[in-house]
């Protein structure tokens, strides 16, 4: 009966270290900044994946009652600057 076990213990093991794991994103926290001479004020959170960094909050439309959502990524380059991109879309006024 062991015998017949074993294949199955081993098949068990190789699934549980070969399974990739899924590690949750990490939350780099939320910044907020102001593109001078423009009154927009933007709000993002970054988030980590791996060596992807996500941005995700809004354009405060110099602050109008409605904010513009904005999304966006960050990644780093070899030379250890960050490549930022990022967009907005507006609501109409």
């Amino acid at each position: 009966m062991t015998h017949m076990l074993r294949p199955v213990f081993v098949l068990a093991a190789a699934l549980v270290f070969a399974w990739p794991s899924t590690t949750p994103a990490q939350s780099l926290g939320s910044f907020t900044w102001q593109l001078q001479p423009f009154c927009n004020r933007l709000t993002v959170t970054v988030t980590q994946n791996g060596s992807i960094y996500t941005l995700d909050g809004y354009d405060d439309q110099c602050g109008t009652p409605q904010r513009a959502p904005r999304v966006g990524m960050a990644t780093p380059n070899p030379d250890g600057s960050i490549g930022l991109g990022s967009r907005s879309a507006h609501s109409p006024r």
